[in-house]
Parts: structure tokens; sequence; C-alpha cells
């Protein structure tokens, strides 16, 4: 009896003494695990601050304990974060600047200082700052002198007003030493030193003035880059009686004719090359270029050069064995002189003179030359012209192209 609702007994036996033979029998009971009862959660509490970050609040209580074997989970307090509103922020005054220059530098002035109710600024309902945004100050009271003007120096006399007969020369001073200051006196007298009687020299010297510019010389060049001259000379007037020469310069230079090409289309004849030969008569050759065919001359000439005895051939009578002139190989050929319409080329060879008894070359006058038509086409919109018009005999030499 007084068991009920304790659950199902065991019966179990338990020995002391096996060797008695005595055991004892009792019953155990097992109850069944009970948990403890929460109340409900309260409400939440007011934040716990008025702006700001602050918290809010509930709790609940336990209205049972736990039964041995039971538990009870879960907690009795809670909470969460709440913003009301963001707090007012105070205005605070910034430091004040440093004092500003005295306004008057004697008798009494004013001085300025400032500060900003920006340290911080206010703001979200925040009181503005207390106060002055500006102070003043009187400064520099005492009382300064004055300064009473002072003159300077007299300067050097001046040039003679007139280069000749009779002028005058005058000489200044400034009140400069010291200069009136503070409400003091200017100088007193004049500035003005008196004026001098001068004499230049008798007969009254002219310094000389130049004229006008000539006319720009002719260039020193056709093309290729000259020089061109003018002249003015020191005659407006001319220096006289000691008077002094013109400044500057009398001739002025400029480039000019810097273009490359001379009349016509050709260009620059080039350099004279070097002579074929250093002694006993050789040849040497410049040519130029034609620009745009077709153009009239020759592209290339020739003439003699080193036309002295070589030293290793002077011989006495019959003692220097024979040598006959003889001729070197030919040159390459010119460039033809048109582009159409029959033009003509040429090319040189040169000739060693003989020695000893040795006998000239034959054709020796002319023959270091030798022409040959080229380009022989009619030009567009012309007709063919017949080569042997531009043939003399001896001269050129024709030979028909397939």
């Amino acid at each position: 009896p007084g068991l009920e609702g304790r659950g199902p007994a065991t019966l179990r036996s338990l020995c002391f003494n096996t060797l008695e033979g005595l055991c004892i029998s009792y019953l155990l009971f097992c109850c069944p695990a009970v948990d403890c009862i929460m109340s409900p959660w309260t409400a939440w509490s007011g934040c716990s601050v008025t702006c700001g970050l602050g918290s809010l609040f509930r709790q609940r209580d336990i209205l049972r304990d736990a039964l041995p074997g039971g538990s009870c989970g879960g907690a009795q307090f809670d909470s969460r974060a709440c913003f009301p509103r963001a707090c007012p922020v105070h205005g605070h005054w910034s430091a004040w600047t440093e004092w500003s220059e005295c306004d008057a530098l004697c008798g009494g002035g004013v001085r300025q200082r400032s500060r900003t109710c920006s340290a911080p600024p206010p703001k979200n309902g925040g009181r503005d700052c207390e106060g002055m945004t500006r102070q003043s100050q009187t400064c520099n009271i005492h009382r300064v002198l004055p300064v009473h003007g002072g003159w300077s120096l007299w300067s050097h006399w001046s040039r003679c007003s007139s280069d000749c007969d009779s002028g005058v020369q005058m000489r200044k001073r400034l009140c400069s030493s010291p200069m009136p200051q503070h409400g003091g006196s200017n100088c007193s007298g004049s500035c003005e030193g008196g004026v001098l009687q001068c004499r230049s020299v008798p007969g009254c010297h002219v310094d000389g003035g130049w004229g006008q510019w000539g006319a720009w010389s002719e260039c020193s060049v056709p093309c290729g880059g000259g020089v061109t001259f003018r002249r003015r000379l020191c005659d407006n007037p001319a220096p006289q009686a000691g008077g002094r020469g013109c400044l500057g310069t009398a001739e002025q230079k400029k480039d000019c004719n810097m273009q490359m090409y001379s009349v016509g289309p050709w260009l620059l004849w080039s350099q004279w090359s070097s002579c074929s030969v250093s002694c006993g008569g050789g040849q040497q050759s410049r040519s130029r270029t034609c620009t745009s065919p077709p153009c009239h001359g020759v592209s290339r000439q020739s003439k003699m050069c080193n036309t002295q005895v070589c030293l290793g051939e002077v011989c006495v009578g019959a003692t220097c064995p024979p040598k006959n002139c003889s001729w070197t190989e030919w040159g390459t050929w010119g460039s033809c002189s048109r582009s159409c319409g029959v033009g003509h080329q040429q090319r040189i060879r040169t000739f060693l003179q003989p020695a000893g008894n040795g006998s000239w070359c034959e054709d020796i006058v002319g023959g270091n030359l030798e022409h040959r038509f080229c380009n022989i086409r009619p030009c567009r919109g012309q007709c063919c012209a017949s080569p042997s018009q531009y043939a003399s005999a001896g001269t050129l030499k024709f030979e028909p192209t397939p």
C-alpha cells in the first residue's frame, strides 16, 4: 500500500551468505523521468536606452522543478537589440585661430581671431555651441613719432643738352634719405639743383646715321644653295668732327636658290671623277641626271687631265724603247638624252701617250668619244623621226634595233 503511481515493481533476490543458504528478497521501484514546468514568456520590456543602441528583455519562471532524472532545458531570460532613435550630438567649439595682423601700425588698432562650432558640429537635434565665434582686441596702441623727409646727395651733372654751341647741364636730388613717414613733413627746397651753361667743341661733331639698305645682290649660284648680300652706308648723316660712327652692321646676307635643280629638268653636274692616269694624259668625266624627260643636252662630259709626261718614260734619243699610243677600254654608256623620239648616248675612253719613237693613235681627235642612238621609238602623239637626221659624218653610228 502507498505505492500507487510509482510504476512497476521488480522482485529481486540478494544472497548474503551462500554457505548458509540465506537469501533476502526485496522490491525495487522504478519511476519515469519528469521535466520541470516553465511559465510562458513575459512581454518584452521597454528599450534600455532612449537613443542609440540598447536592449529589450523578457523572462519566464519555473513552476515545478524537474523530478529526479528529468531536465529543465531552455533559458529563463532572453534579450534582443533595439534602436529607438539616433542620439543628439551637441556642438563644441574648435580651437581659436591665430590673431590677425593689427590693422594699424600705431595709435591703436584692432586684431581678430575666430572659431567654429565644428568639433563636432551639432546634429540629430543636438544643441548649438554657446558663445561668440569671433573675438577682437586692441593692438599697437603706442604712438609712433613722425619721420620727416631728408634730401639725398646731388646726382652727377647731366650731359650737355646740345652737342654743339651752347647748352645747359642739370642735376637732381630725391627726398629719400629718409622718406617722410607717419605724418612727417616733406623735404623743403627744390629737387632741381640749378643749371650750368656748357659748350661743345667748336665745329660741332655729328654722329653718323645709317642710310637705306641697298637691293639684294644676285645669288652666288643659280641653284643648290647660295648667298645674296645687301649693304648700307653710314651717310645719313656721315659722322663729322669727331662724331660717333654708326652702330650695327653695314652688310646683311641670307641664303638663296636653295632648290636642287638648275634651269630645266637637269640636276646639277656631279663632281669631276678622278683622272684615269696620274701622268701621260688621261680622262676625267662628270654626269648629270634628267629628272623630267625629254632633256636637251648631254648627260655626260669628259676632259683631258694629267697631260704631263710620266717621269719613268723620259727618254733621250733612241735609248728609250718604242711604245705606240694605245687606247683604254671603253667606259659604260651614259644615260639616253631622251626617253622617246630618238635620243643619243655616249661613252668615252682614254689614250696612253707613245714613248720613244712610238707612233700616235689614229683618229686621236674625236676618237675618245663614241655616240649611238637610243630610245628609238615615237613619243605618244608624234610621228617616228628618221634617225638619219641626227647623224653627222664621222661622229655618230646608227645600228637599227630589230
